[in-house]
C-alpha cells in the first residue's frame, strides 16, 4: 500500500505539495475547509520561473495548459497620471518622470512586497532591460483555479468542504490521526503516515506542535522539548505579528470603454490605496473576464487595509469597494483628455485576504524554505516560512520542496 500523506490546505502551497508527493509514488490526500481549492491563489497575479524548482514544474503545467506566458502591455503609473512601459524602467527600479510634468515622479520603488513599490517583483520580471529577468506566468482562465487544475492533473483525492479539527499522532507508530468535518455529525477519521501543514495560517501549525504528544521518544529530550516549544510561539506571533492585510477589488466595465487605458496592468507606486491593477483579458484565456464587460482587478495597500480594518466597519469588503472604487477611477481618468470622464464601472466587488503578506517571515534570508520535523513525520510549507517579494511565488516553492522531502523520509522507512 502506497504511503499517505494528509495535506492541510488547498491552494497554491498544498496543491503544488501534492503534485510532489503524487510524482514521487506516494498518495497525498488534500483538506481544505472552502467550497473549492484556491485558498489565496486566486489572488495571485502571476508567478515567474527564477527558481529552477518552481520553473520545471511551470513547464509541465504548461504543456497541459494549465499556466501560459503573459505578455502585455506592463509599467508603472505616476502619481499625476502618467504611465512609463517596463522597458523604460531602469534595471534598479528608481524613480522616473512620467510624464511630461516635472512634478510627475514616482516614489524610488523598494524591493519588498507590499505598498508604495514593485507589487510582488512585477516590474523586474516584466522589464526586457533587467537581463535576470525571468518569464511572468499565470493560470489559464476557464472557471477553475490554478489549484483545482493541478489536483485535477495528479489525480488527487480532494476533501473540498473539509475543515480539519484535529491531529493526533501515534507516539509509538508515529502515525497521523485526521478527523476532519464536511457537514456531517461526527467528523471523519483518517489515518496517515505523515502530514504537511500547507494552511496559510501559522497559528495552525503553532497549535499542532503543541499538541504533539509528550510520549513521543523524540520529547523525552529537554532541548527538543525547548526547541518546538519555541517553534511554536514564532508561528503564533507570525499570525499576530508579522502578516499583512490587502483587498482585491474587481471592477467591471462597458466593453471598450477602456481603450484609452495605455496599460494592461501596471503598479502605482504613488497611489496611497491601490498598489497594483491588471485588465484580466490580458491574461492567457482571459483570466477572470467576465461575459459583461471590461474586467479589472485592484490590489489594495497594505497600508489602506489596515487603515480601513482599524475602523472596524460593519462590512469590510464593502467599505473597501466603497473607497478603493473612485480610486481606480482616478487612476484611469488621467489617461482621458478631460480629467474626471472616464467611464464608470457596471459592477464592484472588493475580498478581503487578512493575511495577504507576511512582513516578517519565519526564517529571514530564506534559508529554509519549509520546517521538516522528521521524528514526527510532519510538515509545514507556506509564504510565511521563509518569505519572499511574491507570496504566491514563496508558497509554490515551499510546497513543493516540502513534498520532496516528505517523499525522502517515507522512502526510506
Amino acid at each position: 500500500m502506497l504511503p499517505r500523506v494528509a495535506v492541510i490546505g488547498g491552494g497554491l502551497t498544498g496543491s503544488l505539495c501534492a503534485l510532489s508527493l503524487v510524482s514521487r509514488g506516494l498518495q497525498p490526500v488534500v483538506f481544505d475547509a472552502g467550497r473549492g481549492l484556491g485558498g489565496r491563489s486566486t489572488a495571485a497575479h502571476f508567478l515567474t520561473t527564477a527558481d529552477p524548482h518552481l520553473s520545471a514544474v511551470l513547464s509541465t503545467l504548461a504543456q497541459n495548459k494549465l499556466v501560459a506566458p503573459w505578455a502585455g502591455r506592463f509599467g508603472i503609473v505616476g502619481s499625476r497620471g502618467g504611465f512609463l512601459a517596463a522597458q523604460h524602467v531602469a534595471s534598479g527600479l528608481g524613480g522616473r518622470s512620467l510624464s511630461s510634468d516635472p512634478e510627475d515622479v514616482s516614489s524610488t520603488l523598494p524591493q519588498a512586497p507590499i505598498d508604495e513599490g514593485d507589487f510582488c517583483g512585477f516590474l523586474a520580471a516584466s522589464s526586457p532591460s533587467n537581463k535576470a529577468a525571468s518569464p511572468l506566468h499565470c493560470a489559464v482562465g476557464g472557471g477553475r483555479s490554478l489549484a483545482e487544475g493541478i489536483c485535477e492533473l495528479g489525480g488527487i483525492d480532494v476533501r473540498s468542504s473539509s475543515k480539519v479539527t484535529s491531529l493526533q499522532l501515534d507516539p509509538a507508530s508515529s502515525r497521523w490521526t485526521v478527523r476532519a468535518s464536511s457537514g456531517s455529525p461526527a467528523p471523519e477519521a483518517l489515518e496517515f503516515d505523515a502530514v504537511v501543514i500547507a494552511s496559510h495560517d501559522p497559528s495552525f501549525a503553532a497549535s499542532a506542535i503543541a499538541d504533539l504528544p509528550a510520549e513521543h521518544p523524540s520529547l523525552a529530550d529537554d532541548v527538543v522539548r525547548s526547541t518546538l516549544a519555541d517553534l511554536a510561539k514564532a508561528l503564533r506571533d507570525l499570525r499576530e505579528e508579522a502578516t499583512s492585510p490587502v483587498f482585491t477589488l474587481k471592477a467591471v466595465y462597458p466593453p471598450n470603454s477602456l481603450a484609452a487605458v495605455p496599460f494592461d496592468a501596471a503598479c502605482l507606486p504613488t497611489n496611497p490605496s491601490i498598489q497594483f491593477l491588471a485588465r484580466e483579458a490580458s491574461k492567457p484565456g482571459g483570466g477572470a473576464s467576465s461575459p459583461d464587460g471590461d474586467a479589472w482587478t485592484a490590489v489594495s495597500t497594505s497600508g489602506f487595509a489596515s487603515a480601513l480594518l482599524a475602523n472596524s466597519p460593519s462590512s469590510p469588503t464593502d467599505a473597501a469597494a466603497a473607497l478603493l472604487a473612485p480610486s481606480l477611477q482616478s487612476a484611469f481618468a488621467a489617461f482621458y483628455p478631460v480629467p474626471g470622464i472616464a467611464p464608470a464601472p457596471l459592477s464592484v466587488s472588493a475580498k478581503r485576504w487578512g493575511a495577504g503578506f507576511t512582513t516578517k517571515p519565519l526564517v529571514p534570508g530564506g534559508a529554509e524554505k519549509f520546517v521538516g520535523l522528521q521524528p514526527f513525520n510532519l510538515a509545514i510549507a507556506g509564504d510565511f516560512v521563509a518569505g519572499g517579494t511574491c507570496p504566491g511565488e514563496a508558497g509554490a516553492i515551499s510546497g513543493l520542496l516540502a513534498g520532496e522531502r516528505v517523499a525522502t523520509w517515507l522512502s526510506a522507512n
